[in-house]
């Protein structure tokens, strides 16, 4: 059985224009990649009531550039479009597609406390 799902959401330019600068260098849309066969992304996990937000066991979970790109367009919103520019600065990279798979977490936790 096979179920797809397509959400549309209308954002106005500086919000496009701010998402392309974040996942290529040039400002060109992103190619869109549909996932391999069979490949799951497991869902980013809500921070548990004891923690601080951004604290949650990301060991525990696949994080993926979905889920960075989702809490990338939160933050985004709430004005933090500096902070990620220097989030993105320590880690090397002026996008988030160009970060190696292996700091995705520690990435999304660190985006998550902005």
């Amino acid at each position: 059985m096979e179920i797809n799902v397509t959400v549309n959401h209308k954002l106005d330019e500086s919000a496009i224009a701010f998402i392309r600068s974040l996942f290529s260098e040039d400002g060109a849309a992103p190619v869109k990649a549909k996932p391999a066969a069979g490949s799951k992304a497991a869902p980013v996990k809500p921070a548990a009531e004891k923690e601080a937000p951004g604290e949650t066991d990301v060991a525990t979970e696949e994080v993926t550039i979905e889920a960075i790109r989702a809490v990338l367009v939160e933050k985004k919103d709430a004005g933090k479009s500096d902070a990620i520019k220097a989030l993105l600065a320590t880690f090397d990279v002026k996008s988030a597609t160009n970060l190696d798979k292996k700091d995705y977490a520690a990435f999304i936790i660190k985006l998550r406390k902005l």
